[in-house]
Protein backbone atom coordinates (compact mmCIF):
# COMPACT_ATOMS: atom_id res chain seq x y z
CA UNK A 1 0.00 0.00 0.00
CA UNK A 2 1.17 3.69 -0.73
CA UNK A 3 -0.15 6.98 -0.51
CA UNK A 4 -0.29 8.01 -4.65
CA UNK A 5 -3.01 4.86 -4.53
CA UNK A 6 -4.93 6.08 -1.67
CA UNK A 7 -5.17 9.66 -2.85
CA UNK A 8 -6.36 7.79 -6.10
CA UNK A 9 -8.81 6.12 -4.38
CA UNK A 10 -10.31 8.96 -2.21
CA UNK A 11 -10.43 11.50 -5.39
CA UNK A 12 -12.15 8.86 -7.39
CA UNK A 13 -14.34 7.65 -4.33
CA UNK A 14 -13.40 3.74 -4.82
CA UNK A 15 -14.71 2.12 -1.89
CA UNK A 16 -16.20 -1.04 -1.33
CA UNK A 17 -18.79 0.98 0.81
CA UNK A 18 -19.76 4.50 2.14
CA UNK A 19 -21.07 3.35 5.73
CA UNK A 20 -18.22 5.66 7.48
CA UNK A 21 -17.05 5.46 10.98
CA UNK A 22 -14.43 7.62 12.57
CA UNK A 23 -12.02 5.61 14.55
CA UNK A 24 -14.13 6.34 17.30
CA UNK A 25 -16.76 4.77 16.24
CA UNK A 26 -18.74 7.77 15.25
CA UNK A 27 -20.80 8.59 12.47
CA UNK A 28 -19.29 9.74 9.31
CA UNK A 29 -20.64 11.31 6.69
CA UNK A 30 -18.60 12.59 3.54
CA UNK A 31 -20.55 15.99 1.65
CA UNK A 32 -17.60 16.63 -0.46
CA UNK A 33 -14.37 15.05 -0.94
CA UNK A 34 -12.79 18.24 -1.71
CA UNK A 35 -10.61 19.35 -4.32
CA UNK A 36 -7.06 17.68 -4.70
CA UNK A 37 -3.93 20.15 -3.98
CA UNK A 38 -0.98 19.57 -6.34
CA UNK A 39 1.08 21.45 -4.28
CA UNK A 40 2.61 21.59 -0.58
CA UNK A 41 0.23 21.32 1.91
CA UNK A 42 -3.19 18.91 2.30
CA UNK A 43 -3.72 16.73 0.09
CA UNK A 44 -7.09 17.91 -0.54
CA UNK A 45 -8.64 21.43 -0.01
CA UNK A 46 -11.92 22.56 0.84
CA UNK A 47 -13.87 19.30 1.67
CA UNK A 48 -17.36 18.87 3.77
CA UNK A 49 -17.73 16.46 6.37
CA UNK A 50 -20.72 15.69 9.02
CA UNK A 51 -19.17 13.73 11.79
CA UNK A 52 -21.75 12.97 14.17
CA UNK A 53 -24.04 16.16 14.05
CA UNK A 54 -21.44 18.29 13.60
CA UNK A 55 -20.58 19.33 10.00
CA UNK A 56 -17.19 20.54 9.36
CA UNK A 57 -15.38 22.44 6.39
CA UNK A 58 -11.84 22.36 5.60
CA UNK A 59 -9.05 20.08 4.09
CA UNK A 60 -8.17 16.89 4.20
CA UNK A 61 -4.51 14.72 4.41
CA UNK A 62 -3.77 11.31 3.70
CA UNK A 63 -1.58 8.85 4.85
CA UNK A 64 -0.32 5.06 4.79
CA UNK A 65 -0.12 5.19 8.54
CA UNK A 66 -1.25 7.83 10.53
CA UNK A 67 2.07 8.42 12.19
CA UNK A 68 3.43 9.67 8.90
CA UNK A 69 1.88 12.38 10.09
CA UNK A 70 4.71 13.35 12.61
CA UNK A 71 7.68 11.63 10.43
CA UNK A 72 6.54 14.63 8.04
CA UNK A 73 6.84 16.84 10.13
CA UNK A 74 3.32 18.20 9.79
CA UNK A 75 2.75 19.45 13.31
CA UNK A 76 5.66 22.17 12.55
CA UNK A 77 3.35 23.29 10.00
CA UNK A 78 0.26 25.96 10.24
CA UNK A 79 -0.55 24.63 6.37
CA UNK A 80 -2.40 21.65 8.32
CA UNK A 81 -3.87 23.58 10.98
CA UNK A 82 -6.96 23.49 8.95
CA UNK A 83 -7.29 19.94 8.40
CA UNK A 84 -10.71 18.19 9.45
CA UNK A 85 -10.27 14.99 8.83
CA UNK A 86 -7.01 12.24 8.80
CA UNK A 87 -7.27 9.87 6.16
CA UNK A 88 -5.37 6.31 6.49
CA UNK A 89 -5.14 2.87 5.81
CA UNK A 90 -3.92 2.16 9.32
CA UNK A 91 -4.24 3.84 12.21
CA UNK A 92 -1.15 3.53 14.47
CA UNK A 93 -1.48 6.44 16.55
CA UNK A 94 -3.98 9.75 17.74
CA UNK A 95 -2.41 13.06 16.40
CA UNK A 96 -3.34 16.27 17.67
CA UNK A 97 -3.84 19.44 15.85
CA UNK A 98 -4.06 22.95 17.85
CA UNK A 99 -4.74 20.74 20.93
CA UNK A 100 -7.49 19.15 19.95
CA UNK A 101 -7.60 15.20 18.62
CA UNK A 102 -8.06 15.27 14.79
CA UNK A 103 -10.59 12.83 13.40
CA UNK A 104 -9.75 9.55 11.63
CA UNK A 105 -11.15 7.71 8.70
CA UNK A 106 -9.32 4.42 8.25
CA UNK A 107 -9.67 3.32 4.89
CA UNK A 108 -8.64 -0.32 5.83
CA UNK A 109 -11.98 -2.08 5.50
CA UNK A 110 -13.48 0.31 3.05
CA UNK A 111 -10.82 -0.09 0.38
CA UNK A 112 -11.37 -3.33 -1.91
CA UNK A 113 -8.80 -6.34 -2.29
CA UNK A 114 -9.77 -6.27 -5.81
CA UNK A 115 -8.36 -2.47 -6.16
CA UNK A 116 -5.33 -3.39 -4.29
CA UNK A 117 -4.78 -6.24 -6.36
CA UNK A 118 -5.04 -4.34 -9.73
CA UNK A 119 -2.78 -1.78 -8.46
CA UNK A 120 0.16 -4.29 -7.91
CA UNK A 121 -0.73 -5.64 -11.05
CA UNK A 122 0.50 -2.12 -12.85
CA UNK A 123 2.69 -1.20 -10.61
CA UNK A 124 5.16 -4.59 -10.16
CA UNK A 125 8.13 -5.16 -12.00
CA UNK A 126 7.96 -6.02 -15.37
CA UNK A 127 9.73 -6.23 -18.74
CA UNK A 128 6.56 -5.75 -20.73
CA UNK A 129 6.59 -2.19 -22.93
CA UNK A 130 3.81 -1.13 -20.69
CA UNK A 131 2.46 -2.28 -17.16
CA UNK A 132 -0.59 -2.33 -19.14
CA UNK A 133 0.16 -4.81 -22.25
CA UNK A 134 -2.01 -7.95 -20.82
CA UNK A 135 -4.63 -6.33 -19.20
CA UNK A 136 -7.05 -6.21 -22.36
CA UNK A 137 -8.51 -2.65 -20.98
CA UNK A 138 -7.74 -1.20 -24.40
CA UNK A 139 -11.36 -0.39 -25.99
CA UNK A 140 -11.43 2.26 -28.03
CA UNK A 141 -14.69 4.84 -27.59
CA UNK A 142 -15.35 8.46 -27.21
CA UNK A 143 -13.82 8.57 -23.94
CA UNK A 144 -10.62 7.35 -24.82
CA UNK A 145 -10.86 9.83 -28.19
CA UNK A 146 -11.16 12.56 -26.14
CA UNK A 147 -8.41 11.23 -23.60
CA UNK A 148 -5.74 10.80 -26.87
CA UNK A 149 -6.68 14.29 -27.90
CA UNK A 150 -6.16 15.93 -24.64
CA UNK A 151 -2.70 14.28 -24.28
CA UNK A 152 -1.89 15.48 -27.94
CA UNK A 153 -2.62 19.00 -26.49
CA UNK A 154 -0.72 18.45 -23.98
CA UNK A 155 3.05 17.43 -26.05
CA UNK A 156 1.78 20.21 -28.42
CA UNK A 157 1.43 22.92 -24.96
CA UNK A 158 4.76 21.59 -24.44
CA UNK A 159 6.28 22.64 -27.39
CA UNK A 160 4.80 26.09 -26.63
CA UNK A 161 7.32 27.11 -23.96
CA UNK A 162 9.89 27.20 -26.36
CA UNK A 163 7.87 29.45 -28.80
CA UNK A 164 6.72 31.86 -26.30
CA UNK A 165 10.00 32.54 -24.76
CA UNK A 166 10.65 33.24 -28.59
CA UNK A 167 8.08 35.62 -29.02
CA UNK A 168 9.43 37.56 -26.14
CA UNK A 169 12.39 37.78 -27.20
CA UNK A 170 11.97 39.02 -30.55
CA UNK A 171 9.00 41.14 -29.63
CA UNK A 172 5.89 39.21 -30.56
CA UNK A 173 7.70 39.26 -34.42
CA UNK A 174 5.80 35.85 -35.25
CA UNK A 175 7.70 35.54 -38.69
CA UNK A 176 10.81 35.58 -36.97
CA UNK A 177 9.75 32.52 -34.39
CA UNK A 178 8.34 30.46 -37.32
CA UNK A 179 11.32 30.63 -38.71
CA UNK A 180 13.46 29.77 -35.58
CA UNK A 181 11.01 27.05 -34.99
CA UNK A 182 11.20 25.80 -38.65
CA UNK A 183 14.94 25.71 -38.52
CA UNK A 184 15.30 23.58 -35.63
CA UNK A 185 13.01 21.05 -36.94
CA UNK A 186 14.84 20.79 -40.17
CA UNK A 187 18.39 20.15 -38.31
CA UNK A 188 16.19 16.71 -36.76
CA UNK A 189 17.13 15.74 -33.25
CA UNK A 190 20.94 15.25 -34.40
CA UNK A 191 21.66 18.96 -35.60
CA UNK A 192 18.28 20.51 -34.01
CA UNK A 193 20.30 22.69 -31.72
CA UNK A 194 22.51 23.64 -34.51
CA UNK A 195 20.54 24.63 -36.56
CA UNK A 196 18.42 26.70 -33.49
CA UNK A 197 21.82 28.53 -32.87
CA UNK A 198 21.85 29.34 -36.65
CA UNK A 199 18.63 30.83 -36.86
CA UNK A 200 19.19 33.18 -33.79
CA UNK A 201 22.59 34.37 -35.48
CA UNK A 202 20.80 37.04 -37.09
CA UNK A 203 17.73 39.17 -37.27
CA UNK A 204 14.82 37.90 -39.41
CA UNK A 205 14.88 41.34 -40.93
CA UNK A 206 18.00 41.00 -42.62
CA UNK A 207 16.80 37.51 -44.70
CA UNK A 208 13.60 39.83 -45.58
CA UNK A 209 15.49 42.53 -46.88
CA UNK A 210 17.72 39.89 -49.42
CA UNK A 211 14.38 37.67 -50.18
CA UNK A 212 14.40 38.86 -53.69
CA UNK A 213 17.10 37.24 -54.09
CA UNK A 214 18.03 33.74 -54.00
CA UNK A 215 21.70 33.20 -54.16
CA UNK A 216 21.96 36.06 -51.02
CA UNK A 217 19.49 34.02 -49.20
CA UNK A 218 21.73 30.75 -49.61
CA UNK A 219 24.48 32.93 -49.21
CA UNK A 220 23.13 34.40 -45.43
CA UNK A 221 22.67 31.21 -44.57
CA UNK A 222 25.56 29.26 -45.20
CA UNK A 223 27.66 31.64 -44.30
CA UNK A 224 26.17 32.31 -40.82
CA UNK A 225 26.20 28.77 -40.24
CA UNK A 226 29.88 28.91 -40.87
CA UNK A 227 30.72 26.39 -44.12
CA UNK A 228 31.90 29.51 -45.61
CA UNK A 229 35.30 29.22 -43.71
CA UNK A 230 36.87 27.36 -46.36
CA UNK A 231 38.00 27.68 -49.81
CA UNK A 232 36.54 25.47 -52.85
CA UNK A 233 37.17 25.73 -56.32
CA UNK A 234 33.29 25.44 -57.68
CA UNK A 235 31.89 28.43 -59.01
CA UNK A 236 28.61 28.02 -56.59
CA UNK A 237 30.98 28.42 -53.71
CA UNK A 238 33.10 31.23 -54.43
CA UNK A 239 29.71 33.12 -55.29
CA UNK A 240 28.52 32.44 -52.29
CA UNK A 241 31.37 33.55 -50.21
CA UNK A 242 31.65 36.77 -51.75
CA UNK A 243 27.88 37.37 -51.45
CA UNK A 244 28.43 36.68 -47.70
CA UNK A 245 31.53 38.59 -47.17
CA UNK A 246 29.86 41.45 -48.32
CA UNK A 247 26.50 41.12 -46.24
CA UNK A 248 28.31 40.03 -42.96
CA UNK A 249 29.62 43.51 -43.24
CA UNK A 250 27.08 45.55 -44.36
CA UNK A 251 25.37 44.32 -41.32
CA UNK A 252 28.20 43.29 -38.83
CA UNK A 253 27.16 39.53 -38.48
CA UNK A 254 28.73 37.09 -36.52
CA UNK A 255 28.93 33.38 -37.89
CA UNK A 256 28.23 30.74 -35.38
CA UNK A 257 30.67 28.13 -34.69
CA UNK A 258 30.59 25.32 -37.34
CA UNK A 259 31.83 22.50 -35.84
CA UNK A 260 28.49 21.91 -33.97
CA UNK A 261 27.18 20.55 -36.83
CA UNK A 262 27.15 16.94 -37.31
CA UNK A 263 27.56 14.87 -40.48
CA UNK A 264 29.06 11.53 -38.81
CA UNK A 265 26.57 8.74 -38.47
CA UNK A 266 23.86 10.70 -40.50
CA UNK A 267 22.54 9.86 -44.08
CA UNK A 268 23.53 12.10 -46.66
CA UNK A 269 20.02 13.04 -47.13
CA UNK A 270 20.09 14.11 -43.65
CA UNK A 271 23.13 15.68 -44.41
CA UNK A 272 23.15 19.63 -42.64
CA UNK A 273 24.70 21.22 -46.04
CA UNK A 274 21.53 19.43 -47.65
CA UNK A 275 18.60 20.59 -45.00
CA UNK A 276 20.67 23.92 -44.99
CA UNK A 277 20.35 24.24 -49.35
CA UNK A 278 16.23 23.27 -48.76
CA UNK A 279 15.91 25.20 -45.96
CA UNK A 280 17.19 28.12 -47.65
CA UNK A 281 15.12 27.74 -50.53
CA UNK A 282 11.44 27.69 -48.81
CA UNK A 283 12.50 30.64 -47.60
CA UNK A 284 13.60 32.35 -50.81
CA UNK A 285 10.63 31.25 -51.84
CA UNK A 286 8.16 32.36 -49.21
CA UNK A 287 10.09 35.24 -47.26
CA UNK A 288 6.85 35.92 -45.01
CA UNK A 289 5.36 32.47 -44.54
CA UNK A 290 4.17 32.82 -41.39
CA UNK A 291 1.75 34.65 -43.19
CA UNK A 292 1.06 32.07 -45.47
CA UNK A 293 0.39 29.19 -43.08
CA UNK A 294 -1.83 31.41 -40.70
CA UNK A 295 -4.36 32.30 -43.78
CA UNK A 296 -4.10 28.46 -45.29
CA UNK A 297 -7.18 26.31 -44.89
CA UNK A 298 -6.48 22.77 -45.78
CA UNK A 299 -2.74 20.17 -45.00
CA UNK A 300 -2.43 20.29 -49.10
CA UNK A 301 -2.12 24.02 -48.84
CA UNK A 302 0.32 23.90 -46.43
CA UNK A 303 2.28 21.16 -47.94
CA UNK A 304 2.70 23.42 -51.36
CA UNK A 305 4.51 26.03 -49.29
CA UNK A 306 7.32 23.05 -49.19
CA UNK A 307 7.47 22.41 -52.59
CA UNK A 308 10.94 23.51 -53.73
CA UNK A 309 13.43 22.91 -55.72
CA UNK A 310 17.36 23.67 -54.10
CA UNK A 311 20.20 25.09 -56.04
CA UNK A 312 21.18 22.23 -59.43
CA UNK A 313 24.93 22.60 -57.55
CA UNK A 314 23.09 20.32 -54.48
CA UNK A 315 21.70 17.91 -57.31
CA UNK A 316 25.01 16.12 -57.51
CA UNK A 317 26.61 17.16 -54.24
CA UNK A 318 26.13 16.39 -50.02
CA UNK A 319 28.84 18.42 -49.45
CA UNK A 320 30.98 21.79 -50.75
CA UNK A 321 33.83 19.06 -51.24
CA UNK A 322 33.04 16.29 -53.12
CA UNK A 323 30.87 15.47 -56.06
CA UNK A 324 27.87 12.61 -56.05
CA UNK A 325 25.93 10.80 -57.81
CA UNK A 326 23.01 12.90 -59.56
CA UNK A 327 19.38 12.43 -57.58
CA UNK A 328 16.40 15.00 -56.37
CA UNK A 329 16.77 16.89 -53.66
CA UNK A 330 13.09 17.92 -53.18
CA UNK A 331 11.52 17.54 -49.34
CA UNK A 332 10.04 14.22 -49.07
CA UNK A 333 6.35 13.93 -47.72
CA UNK A 334 7.70 12.69 -44.35
CA UNK A 335 9.80 15.02 -43.86
CA UNK A 336 7.09 17.74 -44.35
CA UNK A 337 4.83 16.16 -42.06
CA UNK A 338 7.39 16.07 -39.42
CA UNK A 339 8.24 19.99 -39.93
CA UNK A 340 4.48 20.54 -39.96
CA UNK A 341 3.75 18.24 -36.63
CA UNK A 342 6.61 20.24 -34.84
CA UNK A 343 6.53 23.23 -36.22
CA UNK A 344 3.14 24.51 -38.26
CA UNK A 345 0.91 23.32 -35.62
CA UNK A 346 2.46 24.64 -32.62
CA UNK A 347 3.02 28.24 -34.56
CA UNK A 348 -0.71 28.20 -35.50
CA UNK A 349 -1.80 26.82 -32.15
CA UNK A 350 -0.10 28.98 -30.09
CA UNK A 351 -0.93 32.52 -32.54
CA UNK A 352 -4.51 31.66 -32.54
CA UNK A 353 -5.26 30.69 -28.59
CA UNK A 354 -3.05 34.19 -28.29
CA UNK A 355 -5.66 35.98 -30.14
CA UNK A 356 -8.85 33.53 -28.32
CA UNK A 357 -9.95 32.24 -32.01
CA UNK A 358 -10.78 28.80 -31.08
CA UNK A 359 -12.22 27.50 -34.03
CA UNK A 360 -8.97 27.99 -35.12
CA UNK A 361 -6.94 26.32 -32.37
CA UNK A 362 -9.05 23.64 -33.19
CA UNK A 363 -8.43 23.48 -37.02
CA UNK A 364 -4.91 23.47 -35.72
CA UNK A 365 -5.86 19.81 -33.66
CA UNK A 366 -7.65 18.76 -37.12
CA UNK A 367 -4.56 19.23 -39.21
CA UNK A 368 -2.62 16.62 -37.09
CA UNK A 369 -5.16 13.95 -37.88
CA UNK A 370 -4.31 14.65 -42.13
CA UNK A 371 -0.67 13.40 -41.01
CA UNK A 372 0.30 9.85 -41.46
CA UNK A 373 1.14 8.44 -38.05
CA UNK A 374 5.04 8.19 -37.77
CA UNK A 375 6.80 4.92 -38.44
CA UNK A 376 9.32 3.91 -35.20
CA UNK A 377 10.02 1.34 -32.54
CA UNK A 378 7.91 3.25 -29.79
CA UNK A 379 4.30 3.42 -32.24
CA UNK A 380 5.40 -0.34 -33.56
CA UNK A 381 5.52 -1.34 -30.05
CA UNK A 382 2.58 0.48 -29.27
CA UNK A 383 0.41 -1.45 -31.98
CA UNK A 384 2.01 -5.00 -31.87
CA UNK A 385 0.23 -4.84 -28.03
CA UNK A 386 -3.52 -4.05 -29.63
CA UNK A 387 -3.28 -0.21 -29.68
CA UNK A 388 -4.50 1.27 -32.77
CA UNK A 389 -3.22 4.32 -34.61
CA UNK A 390 -4.44 6.03 -37.55
CA UNK A 391 -3.18 9.10 -37.77
CA UNK A 392 -0.64 11.61 -36.26
CA UNK A 393 -2.05 13.28 -34.20
CA UNK A 394 -2.39 9.70 -32.58
CA UNK A 395 0.78 8.58 -32.68
CA UNK A 396 2.61 12.03 -31.28
CA UNK A 397 0.18 11.40 -28.35
CA UNK A 398 1.26 8.22 -27.80
CA UNK A 399 5.15 9.41 -27.82
CA UNK A 400 4.48 11.62 -25.06
CA UNK A 401 2.54 9.41 -23.25
CA UNK A 402 5.25 6.84 -23.09
CA UNK A 403 7.83 9.34 -22.18
CA UNK A 404 5.53 11.62 -19.97
CA UNK A 405 3.78 8.27 -18.48
CA UNK A 406 4.31 5.18 -18.51
CA UNK A 407 8.56 5.35 -18.68
CA UNK A 408 7.34 7.34 -15.24
CA UNK A 409 4.91 4.88 -13.61
CA UNK A 410 2.44 7.89 -13.46
CA UNK A 411 -0.05 4.74 -14.20
CA UNK A 412 -3.16 6.73 -11.70
CA UNK A 413 -2.85 9.40 -14.26
CA UNK A 414 -3.37 7.56 -17.38
CA UNK A 415 -7.08 6.31 -18.55
CA UNK A 416 -5.62 2.24 -19.04
CA UNK A 417 -4.45 2.40 -15.50
CA UNK A 418 -7.48 4.04 -14.53
CA UNK A 419 -9.45 0.87 -16.45
CA UNK A 420 -6.96 -1.72 -14.86
CA UNK A 421 -7.65 -0.27 -11.18
CA UNK A 422 -12.19 -0.34 -11.67
CA UNK A 423 -12.80 -3.14 -13.32
CA UNK A 424 -14.24 -6.42 -11.26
Amino acid sequence: MNEELLVYVWKYKLFSNFNFKTTNDVDLEIISFGSINLDSGPDFFNAKIRIGNQLWAGNVEIHVNSSDWVRHKHQNDKAYNNVILHVVFNHDREIEVLGNALPVLELKNFVSEKVIENYNSLTKPSKSFLHCANTNCLNHNFEYDNWIESIFIKRVENKLENINNQLNISASHWEQVLFRTIARSFGLKLNGEAFANFASSFDYKIHQNLSSDKNSVEALFFGQAGFLNEDHESEYFINLKNEYKFIKSKHSLNTINNSQFKFFRTRPSNFPTIRMAQLASVYSKHPNLFSKIIKSKNIEEVKSFFEIDVNPFWETHYNFKSESKKSSRMLTDSFVELIIMNSIIPIRFAYFKAISDFDKVEESIVLAEKLKKESNTVISEFVAVGWKVANAKESQALLYLKNKYCDKNKCLDCLIGKRVLERN
